[in-house]
């Protein structure tokens, strides 16, 4: 019984940190399009249009 719990358990600690990690670069890419901070001058870096799409 101990092996599926432990299964179970890395499961969902991965579940929350794919979670989490997505909702920190979430956040820092609205804080980057809201201060327009351009990380590389005049090269277009991401697709900030299939990302605000993506964005709810």
């Amino acid at each position: 019984m101990r092996p599926i719990w432990s299964f179970t358990t890395a499961v969902l600690f991965v579940a929350l940190l794919t979670m989490g990690a997505g909702a920190v670069f979430s956040t820092l890419y609205v804080v980057k399009r809201a201060l327009h901070i351009n990380v590389v001058p005049g090269v277009d870096v991401l697709p900030d249009r299939t990302i605000e799409r993506l964005l709810p």
